[in-house]
């Protein structure tokens, strides 16, 4: 596995915590939680829980990258590679949908 690659996906896996705790001073007591059909509100949550799905997020990006390393252990170079590709553009899409939940 190329370093670069490397570089980029544990960056992608540390960014959606580092972004929340970065904001976090910023963000009211209490934030809309859950809405309805009718895009009401209808349950209040503690600013906290804005941490609860980029720290899955990152858990997910470890339990990934165990994968990659076993993937690593067989062997086989172009499944390593497209495993590692495929990683980067989740963690991309998931930041990407953890910066609209934050906002």
């Amino acid at each position: 596995m190329e370093q670069r690659y490397n570089v980029w996906y544990w960056i992608l896996t540390v960014l959606p915590v580092a972004a929340v705790l970065a904001f976090f001073p910023f963000f009211p007591d209490t934030i809309p939680a859950h809405y309805n059909l009718h895009g009401e509100v209808d349950r209040w949550g503690s600013r906290a829980e804005l941490l609860i799905i980029p720290v899955l997020y990152s858990l997910i990006a470890v339990l990934f990258y165990q994968v990659l390393r076993l993937v690593k252990k067989k062997g086989n170079e172009q499944n390593e590679k497209a495993l590692m590709m495929c990683g980067i553009a989740m963690l991309l899409l998931l930041n990407a949908v953890n910066g609209v939940i934050t906002y």
